[in-house]
């Protein structure tokens, strides 16, 4: 015969509070990681056949003093090796290398400083300065700034994936409005 202990409902539901409130401390550590790798756009790469076909560019970045915010509850974005400005280089540089208006040598020379960073539950924020060159002369000096915003669950290892997912979106967006500006198109 086997006995099973009883327990009022009143204890069992302190249980699991306690099992929650345990596991959530145990899984909420606070956490600094790199972001993923920058995935190219689909949306960037359509605006990108707007370009005249020959028009090619070189990237640079500046790691200027910028305001940066970059966590979401117990999660900390670690600042890229080479910077925000590096990482928003390195994206550009993946888009226009896809869409075939990427050359190393180009005369042409597209240089981005980022001067705004904030990631925080729910919103991102970004602003960057795009400065284009042709030959050493600037034909496109502009701060473009962009936010996205998005629902932010509760449980906070979703907010998390969703803040990481949102942040990488963010940086495909400014460039979106980048390769757009009917300023920077005209001047290709």
């Amino acid at each position: 015969m086997s006995v099973r202990p009883v327990m009022s409902p009143g204890l069992s539901r302190l249980a699991l509070l306690c099992v929650l409130l345990c596991g959530n401390g145990l899984l909420s550590g606070c956490v600094t990681q790199p972001l993923p790798r920058y995935q190219i756009s689909l949306e960037n790469q359509t605006a990108l056949a707007s370009l005249p076909p020959a028009v090619r560019y070189s990237t640079s970045s500046v790691n200027a003093p910028l305001q940066a915010e970059a966590s979401v509850r117990s999660y900390s974005a670690m600042t890229p090796e080479r910077g925000w400005s590096g990482f928003l280089q390195d994206g550009l540089t993946k888009e226009l290398t896809s869409a075939q208006h990427y050359a190393d040598a180009s005369d042409r020379n597209i240089e981005v400083t980022v001067q705004t960073l904030k990631l925080r539950d729910g919103v991102a924020d970004l602003q960057a300065r795009f400065v284009v060159r042709k030959s050493g002369v600037t034909t496109y000096d502009k701060v473009l700034a962009v936010q996205t915003q998005w629902s932010s669950s509760f449980l906070g290892v979703l907010a998390v994936q969703d803040a990481v997912s949102q942040f990488g979106a963010v940086f495909q967006q400014l460039q979106r409005k980048f390769f757009a500006d009917p300023d920077f198109i005209r001047q290709s």
